[in-house]
């Protein structure tokens, strides 16, 4: 990911540490996009990472 997805730099999403953070860490403002591809892959690594059965 990077570029494509209105990302500044090369990144990547890890699912093995996933970590809650208070909303007010948050800003309004979108940092960047996945495409529906990319957000099915999200979904399916969050849901083995987190053991979720479909």
């Amino acid at each position: 990911m990077g570029t494509d997805e209105g990302l500044p730099d090369a990144s990547v999403i890890t699912c093995d540490n996933i970590v809650t953070l208070p909303k007010t860490m948050l800003t309004e403002a979108a940092v960047g996009h996945l495409s529906l591809e990319k957000r099915a892959a999200l979904d399916h690594a969050l849901r083995y990472a987190l053991d979720i059965q479909y």
